[in-house]
């Protein structure tokens, strides 16, 4: 090929390459944004659930104190049960997306009292095998709520 075929082919090139780092970047922000909204819900139903368990244990409502605590952190209560003197509680975050979509993030869940040996065995399993709390439901212990 001459240079006079290759003429103008620069031009074409870079539209296509900041076309697909255009897409690249709207597909990274809108996954970094899900990630944050997800942790959103993950601290809200967290706050939730511990601040139902001990309004349970001073004798109050504890969906009331669940709900208030859930909006508190920008997250609507979409269930709580209370079996007990456990709660569980799940709540959902609406995240809008970059390019225009809508998605809700739901996040669950319990606390309550248990029992201390239990508890330090159910914890020294976590320590042991980190890979395992990817694998079962979010779960709050509280030990001392009285």
């Amino acid at each position: 090929m001459s240079d006079r075929d290759q003429r103008g082919l620069a031009a074409p090139a870079a539209v296509v390459l900041v076309g697909v780092l255009l897409v690249v970047t709207v597909l990274a922000v809108s996954g970094g944004r899900l990630l944050v909204e997800h942790r959103r819900a993950a601290v809200a139903v967290d706050l939730a659930a511990l601040a139902a368990a001990t309004a349970v244990q001073h004798g109050h409502v504890g969906c009331q104190a669940a709900s208030r605590f859930a909006e508190l952190n920008g997250a609507t209560l979409e269930r709580c049960a209370t079996h007990d003197q456990v709660v569980e509680v799940t709540v959902a975050v609406r995240s809008r997306l970059v390019l225009g979509g809508e998605v809700t993030l739901r996040s669950s869940a319990r606390a309550g009292p248990v029992e201390s040996r239990r508890l330090s065995r159910s914890a020294e399993q976590d320590v042991e095998q980190p890979h395992r709390a990817l694998l079962v439901q979010r779960v709050v212990a509280v030990a001392a709520l009285r």
